[in-house]
């Protein structure tokens, strides 16, 4: 739901003004190509919004999955707070600040048909345990920012079927463009009433009807692919195995 790792320091930057706490991080869903970010305070040590050392990383990996079994649900969407205490052994930020205290909020959200998003986690650190108001604030901010992910999911997903849809579209319209010229020339020899031998009609016709069959199996594969589709979507594709000579 995000470009590049530019736009997660943006994000953690806007989360970390808006909770006022010494850390604030984002990670987000592994295989992706992304990694966690961090923001920290000003007097901590460290640059603002700035791709998490190895250290950050293996403490925010560890704190998440920490969460985890904690911030799981059956149905709906959601976001949920999970506050935990913990002594970090040579922190990352370093002997000035005393940050025991964590919250993880994860990033989620449902789509059609009960699959869920796995949008990522706001990962906080403070040094006391969160009030009423940071954690109303974290929670509003964690909702801002799954609502964000959930409109670039929609997003994505209309783009990717306009897409599959002007592709189908230009597949199917190619067979019947040849079709339809066939039609219009026989149509147009019909008027004429050219003067030909039988013969001669015989093989202009069968060379036009082995096109015409030719193009509509070319359709019925391009709709049999579109029903595949369907049916994987529903969970309803079958695969029946057949003998074949693999030296062919």
């Amino acid at each position: 739901w995000v470009e590049s790792f530019d736009d997660v320091g943006r994000l953690a930057s806007k989360a970390h003004a808006g909770v006022l706490l010494p850390f604030v991080a984002i990670y987000l869903p592994e295989g992706e190509g992304r990694t966690a970010f961090k923001v920290i305070s000003p007097h901590a040590t460290g640059p603002v919004g700035a791709v998490a050392s190895d250290v950050f990383d293996e403490l925010i990996r560890a704190k998440v999955a920490q969460a985890l079994p904690s911030l799981s649900t059956n149905s709906g969407y959601f976001v949920q707070l999970k506050q935990f205490q913990g002594v970090v052994e040579n922190p990352p930020w370093g002997s000035a600040l005393s940050l025991n205290h964590f919250g993880v909020i994860n990033l989620s959200g449902q789509k059609e048909g009960g699959a869920h998003h796995n949008f990522g986690w706001l990962l906080v650190a403070s040094s006391h345990t969160f009030n009423s108001k940071e954690e109303t604030l974290l929670l509003a901010a964690a909702e801002r920012l799954a609502g964000l992910a959930r409109v670039a999911a929609y997003e994505s997903a209309i783009q990717l079927r306009s897409q599959f849809l002007s592709i189908a579209s230009h597949e199917l319209k190619t067979p019947l463009t040849s079709i339809y010229g066939v039609l219009q020339l026989q149509e147009r020899m019909f008027r004429m009433k050219k003067e030909e031998s039988v013969e001669a009609q015989q093989e202009r016709q069968e060379s036009y009807l082995k096109m015409v069959i030719r193009q509509v199996k070319r359709l019925n594969e391009l709709i049999d692919g579109l029903l595949d589709v369907s049916r994987i979507q529903n969970g309803r594709f079958m695969v029946e195995p057949s003998d074949t000579d693999v030296a062919n």
